[in-house]
C-alpha cells in the first residue's frame, strides 16, 4: 500500500513538473512519437507511458503503471537493468538491446536508450524503446544469405580463393585447401596477389595489375610452385599445374571490391600429355628403326564420300631405302603430288577394296630405281587410315 502511494506521489510531482516545463508541448510529443516512451524511477518502477508503449505491449495504461521494468523486459535480468539505470544517472552510455513481452506472452526485440529526465525530487529517467523486429528480420535474412553464400563457397567442388581490393586473401575454400595442401588460416590475411613470388618470377604481375585497373575477367595456365612463396609461411607447399580464372567483383559504386580466383587442376592432364609424348617418342623410335619400309596414309574423299586421293601421314627411314623417297619428301604430301594418275588410281582402288572388307593386299614388283625385288603389303589400319609396308625380297628370289 505504501509502495503504490509512493509511486502515486511521484506521478503527481512528475505531472506538475511537466506542466511547469511547458507541459502541453511535451505531452504532445510524448503522445505522438512512434517510439515507446517509459518514465521510470531509479528502482525501475514505471511512472508513465505513452500510447505507443500501450500499443506495443497490449497492456492498459493502468496495468503498466503498476508494473516494474523487469515485468516486461525479458532479455535483461533485473541486475542488468539496475546497472543501465546507474549508468544513465552517472552520465554514461545506457543503450542496450532486449526482449519485451506482451500481455499475450509473445515477445519482440527492442533497443532501449535510457537518459536522465528529471535529476531530483524525485530522480526520474526516460527510457526510449524502439521495436527493432523489422531490423532483426532483415539481419536474419542477411545472415541466411551470408550463410548460404558461405556454404556455396566452402562446399564448392571448384577450388576458390577470394581477395580484397588490395589483393590480400580473405577466403580460401575446402577444395583449394585440398588442391594446394594448405589450410585457410595459412593464407587468409597473409597471402597477397601482388607479393606472389611465383607470379612475379614468371612476369605475370602486369596481368594482375590489369585485372584491378580494367575490372575485366582473365585466366592463366601455369606450373605453380608454392615452394617459391616467401611472404607466407606454409607447412607443406606443393607444385602443381593449374588454370587460374580471375573474376573481378565490383560494388554498387562500380568500384572493384574483390577478386575471385578459381583454380582448375591440370596436373592429371599434364601427366597424360607427358605420357602421350613419351608414347609418341617410343612409337617414333620403333617406327624409324624397323627394317621394313612403312608408310601410313589417310584416304581423302570428295563431297559425295568417294575416295579420290590420299595423304602421307608417317613415313619411316627404311621407306627411302626401298622407294628412293625420304620421309621429308612424302610426309604431308598428297598422293596426287607424288604419283601419276594411273599409279594414284591403282593405289586408291586398293584402299577402296580394303574399306569394302578385302583382306590385306600383297604384291611383288621389281623396283626400277634400285633394280631390287620388293614386296608390298597394303592393309586397313583404322577408319580412313592405311599402312603400306615394303620389304626387300631380292635375296629370297635369287635363292
Amino acid at each position: 500500500m505504501s509502495h503504490n502511494f509512493s509511486l502515486h506521489i511521484k506521478r503527481i510531482i512528475f505531472l506538475d513538473n511537466i506542466h511547469e516545463l511547458n507541459g502541453d508541448k511535451f505531452k504532445l510529443l510524448f503522445n505522438a512519437i512512434f517510439d515507446a516512451f517509459f518514465i521510470i524511477d531509479i528502482k525501475g518502477n514505471i511512472i508513465d507511458v505513452n500510447p505507443q508503449a500501450i500499443k506495443n505491449l497490449g497492456f492498459s495504461r493502468e496495468e503498466l503503471l503498476n508494473m516494474h521494468v523487469s515485468d516486461i523486459e525479458k532479455g535483461n535480468v533485473p541486475e542488468q537493468i539496475s546497472i543501465l539505470i546507474k549508468n544513465a544517472i552517472d552520465g554514461k552510455k545506457a543503450l542496450v538491446e532486449g526482449i519485451h513481452q506482451r500481455k499475450d506472452c509473445t515477445t519482440f526485440p527492442i533497443e532501449a536508450s535510457i537518459v536522465v529526465f528529471q535529476e531530483k525530487n524525485p530522480t526520474l529517467l526516460l527510457a526510449i524503446i524502439r521495436d527493432i523486429s523489422k531490423r532483426k528480420a532483415t539481419e536474419e535474412k542477411l545472415r541466411e544469405k551470408t550463410n548460404f553464400l558461405n556454404r556455396i563457397i566452402n562446399d564448392s567442388a571448384i577450388s576458390m580463393g577470394i581477395s580484397d581490393s588490395n589483393g590480400t586473401a580473405i577466403r580460401f575454400n575446402h577444395a583449394a585447401e585440398k588442391l594446394f595442401n594448405i589450410k585457410e588460416k595459412e593464407i587468409v590475411g597473409k597471402y597477397n596477389l601482388f607479393k606472389d613470388e611465383e607470379l612475379i618470377s614468371k612476369g605475370l604481375l602486369p596481368v594482375i595489375d590489369n585485372l584491378f585497373k580494367t575490372g575485366k575477367p582473365d585466366n592463366l595456365i601455369l606450373e605453380y610452385d608454392m615452394n617459391n612463396l616467401e611472404h607466407v609461411d606454409l607447412e607443406r607447399p606443393v607444385k602443381t599445374v593449374i588454370k587460374a580464372v580471375f573474376t573481378p567483383i565490383k560494388n554498387k559504386k562500380g568500384q572493384l571490391s574483390n577478386i575471385v580466383v578459381q583454380h582448375v587442376d591440370l596436373s592429371s592432364e599434364k601427366n597424360a600429355e607427358v605420357k602421350a609424348i613419351k608414347s609418341e617418342e617410343r612409337f617414333r623410335k620403333l617406327f624409324d628403326q624397323l627394317p621394313i619400309g612403312l608408310t601410313m596414309c589417310k584416304i581423302i574423299k570428295d563431297e559425295d564420300g568417294k575416295p579420290f586421293d590420299f595423304l602421307h601421314l608417317q613415313v619411316n627411314k627404311a621407306a627411302k631405302k626401298h622407294t628412293g623417297r625420304s620421309p621429308k619428301q612424302l610426309i604431308g604430301k598428297l598422293g596426287s603430288e607424288i604419283y601419276s594418275r594411273r599409279e594414284l588410281k591403282i593405289i586408291v582402288d586398293k584402299f577402296i577394296s580394303l574399306i569394302n572388307g578385302a583382306p590385306p593386299i600383297e604384291e611383288e614388283f621389281l623396283s626400277p630405281v634400285f633394280n631390287r625385288m620388293l614386296k608390298l603389303c597394303t592393309s586397313h589400319l583404322i577408319d580412313n587410315i592405311f599402312v603400306i609396308s615394303c620389304t626387300d625380297i631380292s635375296e629370297q628370289k635369287t635363292t
